[in-house]
């Protein structure tokens, strides 16, 4: 057991599934107390259920949370600091994919992936900023391999990787922000991974990226 982590308050966004369900449950097993949140109630007592017959940790809140809703985020830092006192941890992990060729890009959808995929990120960062900015804390961001520079790119994704490319940038930025408060800001980008999110790409894209051997990063 990392005892570093032990103790330590860790909300993680997108956690009722893929890889957010993955870090919570890993947390959860290192001693962490855990809040999960996703929009779908029934699959997030599930997982957290789960997490803690996998773990036998029981402090683990699940919080139904739209993230496109600054209100939705304010609610789920309140009740994580009335349950836990604090937050010592953030994962931004929460994402959606759409697959539209720029010109087939529908407004709405573009709307919902830039709110979830960005605006969410930097919003509950300034939550945990808030929440962090007497004893220091960590916010760990998902990106993905999609918004690396260089890697190959496919047809259909360029709302996804922009909105990961914009997910490295504000790590760049928070870590200097996080300095002063003693916050760590860090990013991950995943390669392919199996989750329902990518499950859900086209099998004509999905066939081109495994051919290629570069990863998707979700």
């Amino acid at each position: 057991m990392v005892k570093s982590l032990i103790d330590k308050v860790t909300i993680v966004t997108g956690g009722s599934r893929g890889i957010g369900a993955s870090v919570a449950t890993l947390f959860a097993s290192e001693g962490a107390k855990v809040v999960i949140c996703a929009t779908g109630l029934d699959s997030l007592k599930k997982q957290a259920d789960s997490i803690q017959r996998t773990t036998g940790n029981k402090n683990i809140l699940a919080v139904q949370s739209d993230l496109s809703d600054e209100s939705s985020i304010r609610d789920l830092f309140e009740k994580t600091e009335d349950t836990f006192g604090r937050c010592d941890v953030l994962v931004n992990n929460a994402a959606v994919m759409n697959t539209h060729l720029i010109e087939d890009t529908v407004s709405g959808d573009l709307s919902h992936l830039l709110d979830v995929n960005v605006k969410a990120p930097i919003l509950c960062s300034k939550y945990a900023f808030k929440a962090m900015h007497d004893k220091g804390g960590s916010i760990i961001n998902v990106s993905s391999l999609s918004g690396v520079k260089g890697v190959e790119k496919f047809p259909g994704m360029s709302a996804y990787v922009s909105s990961k490319f914009a997910i490295i940038g504000l790590t760049e930025a928070l870590s200097v922000e996080g300095r002063a408060y003693n916050i760590r800001v860090n990013c991950v980008a995943p390669g392919y991974i199996d989750t329902e999110m990518v499950q859900a790409v086209p099998k004509e894209i999905l066939d081109k990226i495994v051919k290629s051997k570069i990863p998707l990063g979700r």
